[in-house]
Order: structure tokens, then C-alpha cells, then sequence
């Protein structure tokens, strides 16, 4: 059994300690927003919170055990956070675990849906003890199992709890990805109405702005942003830097191994989308798309 199963597995067989009444209620109320709504029992709810108990804690929290500058790849979904890691991931000491939605959302063992974690920007003051220890003990396992020393996580839902990250892991190095977000609502909402398209646009500008604040304490050593357009016409010089970044070395043909180009999927809208779409993309997104330096021609 992996790890990540063997997580999942123990999700299912917890005892629960009582969890903060303000995380219970918020999770509660945006949930009762919905139409879909779910009813959430005591043992859902506390998953959020649920405790793996083993040795590894007391050496986490004696600093015996400690995670080393984990890497987190966060950006809008179909921005192209999958192609950036899959190729960042080819550095022989990078282990992978991509979304684990089962340690930072542990309710989700339950099926229970994430929405909390999809409309609220969890933040630092969030941070539980338990939270730390469960988290990094569940990546630290993962990066031994894997015989390699840096952790590398993608997760499009960490762009709206980069603090709530820093909080826990204080020396991790954020990557952000973006990409123009017509492409980016077109990749997302083909065959899908009107109120959708104009949903995934607030999204998208929410999540850059959330970026944006989440950002602006963090040295630029821990941090380093890619235009996606960017990143497919010099990958190799792009990934040089971020390796330089999160202080990986690139000697041995690390940088050699990497694609000199890659496909470029941009201006699909343009044809998918029409002239009614068009003018509603402008309207949403002409004024966050002119700060990111994008023009509408």
C-alpha cells in the first residue's frame, strides 16, 4: 500500500479532538449558501481536523524532524500549473505529490465537498497546531518514501491560502503561474451558460488578487512568478531560475534533459467563444488583464 493510500485509509479510522467553533461555523454557513447544501455531521467536520498519532509528532515538534523548503506550484486552474510541475518534477531530488487533497482538505476522505476551501481564503489565523503536524508529517513521510529531499506539491486551491502555506512552513518557496485569462475561462467553461462564464471570471480575478495579497510580506528569494506564454517559448531558461530559487541545483545536464519549447494552447477563445462572450471577457477582465500586462489585441 502507498502512502498517499495508506493516508487515505487512516482518514477513515480517526479518533476526533474538538475542533475551533470558527472554523466549524464558517464551514457550516457558506455551505447553507447553496442550494446543493450538505449536512455536515460532527465526524465530517472534524476530519478538518484529525489526528494521525504517531512518533514522527514529537519529533516534528521537538525540530528533530522538519520539512526543508517545500515547493508549492499554485495558480488558477488551466493556467498551466500541470505542465510546470510535470516538468519542474524531473529534478532527481523533487518529490511530487500532486493536489493531496487528502491531507490538506481531510474531510474530502469523507466525500464530503470542499467548497468551504473553494470560496473562503484560508489565511495564517487558521493554522491549528494539528494542522502542522499532520501536514508536514504527511509530506516528510512522502519525501522519504520517495528517497529524494525537497517536496513538491500543485495545488490550484493553495492560490487562495498561500499564507495559511507560509504559516505552517515558513521557508517554502511559492510558484506562481498565470496565464491569459481568456484562455484560461474559455479552458474552463466550454458548453457552459452565461452566469458560469461570468462566475469563473470573479474567480479568477479573485484569485489573483488573493495572490497578490497573500504575496506582498514574502521575500522575492521565496517567491517567483511565470507568465505561462512565457514559459512556453523558454522553459529551459525559466526553469533555470526557479531552480535557483528554491536552491536546486542545476549542473549534471538537469537543464539539458529539459524541452527547448513547449506547445503553446493560447487563443482558442478567440474561436470557441462569441462575439457576445467577447464582450463580456472584456468587461469582467480588461482592467486585471491591462495590470498583468496583457492587451486585449
Amino acid at each position: 500500500m502507498g502512502l498517499k493510500d495508506f493516508i487515505k485509509k487512516k482518514a477513515s479510522k480517526i479518533s476526533y479532538s474538538k475542533l475551533g467553533s470558527k472554523s466549524t461555523k464558517i464551514i457550516q454557513e457558506k455551505l447553507s449558501d447553496s442550494k446543493d447544501s450538505i449536512k455536515l455531521d460532527s465526524r465530517a467536520i472534524r476530519l478538518r481536523y484529525h489526528r494521525i498519532r504517531n512518533d514522527s509528532f514529537k519529533d516534528i515538534e521537538s525540530g528533530k524532524v522538519r520539512l526543508n523548503k517545500p515547493i508549492f506550484i499554485v495558480g488558477v486552474p488551466h493556467s498551466g500549473t500541470s505542465v510546470l510541475s510535470s516538468t519542474f518534477k524531473t529534478h532527481p531530488k523533487i518529490a511530487m505529490w500532486t493536489e493531496a487533497p487528502e491531507v490538506w482538505e481531510p474531510y474530502w476522505a469523507e466525500g464530503v465537498d470542499s467548497e468551504y476551501n473553494r470560496l473562503v481564503p484560508v489565511n495564517e489565523d487558521y493554522v491549528e497546531t494539528m494542522d502542522m503536524l499532520r501536514i508536514t508529517d504527511a509530506f516528510y513521510r512522502y519525501t522519504k518514501s520517495q528517497h529524494r529531499t525537497r517536496f513538491m506539491n500543485k495545488n490550484p486551491r493553495n492560490t487562495v491560502r498561500i499564507s495559511y502555506m507560509r504559516k505552517i512552513f515558513p521557508d517554502a518557496k511559492i510558484i506562481h503561474i498565470f496565464r491569459d485569462p481568456r484562455d484560461v475561462v474559455n479552458s474552463i467553461t466550454r458548453n457552459m451558460p452565461e452566469f458560469m462564464i461570468e462566475q469563473i471570471c470573479d474567480r479568477w480575478i479573485n484569485s489573483i488578487n488573493q495572490v497578490r495579497e497573500q504575496t506582498k510580506e514574502i521575500p522575492k528569494s521565496d517567491f517567483y512568478e511565470i507568465r505561462y506564454e512565457e514559459f512556453c517559448v523558454r522553459p529551459r531558461e525559466i526553469l533555470t531560475e526557479a531552480y535557483r530559487i528554491c536552491e536546486l541545483n542545476t549542473d549534471d545536464g538537469i537543464i539539458e534533459k529539459l524541452p527547448n519549447s513547449l506547445p503553446n494552447f493560447n487563443g482558442k477563445w478567440k474561436t470557441e467563444m462569441n462575439e457576445k462572450y467577447h464582450k463580456l471577457l472584456k468587461e469582467k477582465l480588461g482592467n486585471k488583464m491591462l495590470e498583468l500586462g496583457y492587451s486585449w489585441d
